[in-house]
């Protein structure tokens, strides 16, 4: 999108989509305004390409649901089910065995070079696996950040998920902190991790070049509404 000042306004976001916590590391008192276009479509921000806050009815399916920005979610596989929780959060209601499953944001990337950003949030303490897609090919191609057992993890899929990130893990208590904004950057080949707006987790990946699609993952155990971790937030910008 070309930026035209003439039709351009400064204005502060109507809702802080991915809010710090308090004493957390990256904690921002206060929304910083964000400069949006005004567009005959309505208000919107220049690079964003998807944003969802999983607005909706408990249970239902997320590729029933239309994202605020992006469209669509596909489900890829049959493995797990992402549901609504019916109060603005998403998590994964079951897993039949498969042990990964992802879905996708309609969207098309406007490049390769992109973030994915969304806000975990600890309901209990029990840890289940949830993450976010980047440069998603298919079910066995992509790159994903994955909060499992306590710990976040930069992976790739090559029909086989391994850990690619420096370290290889970060430790998070995402129960005691309830949030976590997590960022999952690419840039050519540099892949970044960050937490609270703090980088965590570095790599050096060229598997996937091409812009793929955005997303969400998960693999192991279910949750319900009131177990487990879920998602806040969604948002992908370039």
């Amino acid at each position: 999108m070309i930026w035209q000042p003439s039709t351009s306004i400064w204005v502060p976001p109507a809702r802080d989509l991915f809010p710090g916590r308090e004493g957390a590391i990256g904690y921002c008192a206060a929304p910083v305004a964000r400069r949006r276009s005004v567009t005959p479509g309505g208000i919107s921000g220049p690079t964003d390409f998807a944003t969802d806050l999983f607005a909706g009815t408990n249970g239902t399916d997320l590729n029933a649901h239309t994202a605020d920005l992006g469209g669509s979610w596909t489900r890829q596989t049959t493995n797990g089910a992402f549901k609504l929780d019916g109060s603005g959060r998403v998590y994964c209601s079951h897993n039949d065995g498969g042990p990964l499953d992802c879905y996708t944001i309609g969207a098309t990337p406007p490049s390769a070079d992109y973030t994915v950003r969304g806000t975990f949030h600890a309901v209990d303490s029990n840890s289940y696996r949830f993450g976010l897609v980047s440069r998603f090919v298919d079910n066995a191609h992509y790159y994903c950040v994955e909060f499992s057992n306590g710990v976040f993890a930069l992976e790739k899929n090559n029909s086989g998920l391994s850990i690619i990130g420096t370290p290889t893990t970060f430790s998070f208590n995402l129960f005691s902190t309830n949030d976590a904004v997590v960022d999952l950057i690419i840039a050519g080949t540099a892949l970044t991790v960050k937490i609270n707006g703090v980088t965590r987790i570095t790599a050096t990946d060229s598997s996937y070049a091409s812009a793929g699609h955005a997303g969400l993952y998960t693999s192991g155990s279910a949750t319900t509404q009131t177990t487990g971790v879920h998602l806040m937030a969604f948002h992908a910008f370039a």
